[in-house]
């Protein structure tokens, strides 16, 4: 799939960005803070997901950076998206676990971003991630089709 704009208009992108701008992705209390708010609402997914210290913390580090890309006025961009959704289904992922994600993964933005957090920037996240997560869902139901 190819992608001939950014996922949020150009005011909404920067205000995204500008927070990104102050976390640290690699730092392994963000996603396990993410994490524990996941598994304290749906706590069967704690044998669904891989919580490891370290790899999968790295892996969700390294899918910032590509969320963070899609942001970027690309000139023709081929998004690994898709491909991450056929991945995902490979690994037993239904669509419910893409929001109930998002949902966690904000809720951790907005913890560690503490006063910087508006209500306008968890909209502005909120979309981002709905919009990631479309496509990662289109490659996915893309799979599925050829089964």
């Amino acid at each position: 799939m190819t992608i001939t704009e950014p996922l949020l208009p150009a005011e909404r992108a920067a205000r995204v960005k500008a927070s990104a701008a102050r976390l640290d992705f690699e730092d392994p209390s963000l996603f396990r803070d993410a994490f524990a708010r996941l598994f304290a609402v749906h706590p069967e997914l704690d044998q669904v997901l891989p919580n490891s210290e370290g790899g999968q913390q790295l892996k969700y580090a390294a899918m910032m950076e590509v969320i963070l890309s899609t942001l970027d006025p690309p000139e023709e961009q081929e998004l690994e998206l898709p491909g991450l959704g056929q991945m995902h289904v490979l690994f037993g992922a239904e669509p419910d676990y893409y929001t109930w994600l998002s949902e966690a993964v904000i809720a951790g933005l907005a913890a560690k971003l503490g006063d910087h957090w508006t209500p306008e920037l968890a909209a502005d996240w909120a979309e981002l991630f709905s919009k990631v997560s479309a496509q990662m869902m289109t490659g996915a139901a893309a799979l599925e089709d050829q089964f």
